[in-house]
């Protein structure tokens, strides 16, 4: 006989999976992509939000972290929409080739070099 068929329990569950409240500077910088160098001139500059454990242990709690990076995210100003008739008014200032001819023509230029 098989020794599976001898033990009809299953395996016993492993030990329970623990959140990870904090990160270390290491764990840090390879999350975000930097060096730990980086992190502890944050740290150092008080721009980094952190948790002294001890003299020496650094440790960053995530949900911190997350406010703090949504934080520091640059978002960019509303997208202003182009209408048609600034589209046209565009295309007849700086002419068709997009070099200013037609705006040239008008004052009597000649569109060689400026």
């Amino acid at each position: 006989m098989n020794r599976l068929e001898l033990n009809p329990c299953p395996p016993a569950p492993s030990a329970p999976i623990v959140e990870r409240l904090a990160l270390t500077a290491g764990e840090l910088a390879d999350a975000l992509g930097v060096s730990v160098r980086t992190i502890m001139a944050l740290v150092a500059e008080g721009s980094i939000p952190f948790t002294r454990i001890g003299q020496r242990n650094l440790r960053f709690n995530l949900s911190a972290i997350r406010v703090w990076l949504d934080g520091q995210t640059t978002r960019p100003a509303a997208a202003v929409p182009i209408g048609a008739e600034q589209v046209a008014g565009f295309s007849a200032i700086s002419g068709a080739n997009g070099h200013g001819s037609a705006a040239r023509a008008a004052n009597g230029q000649r569109g060689g070099a400026l």
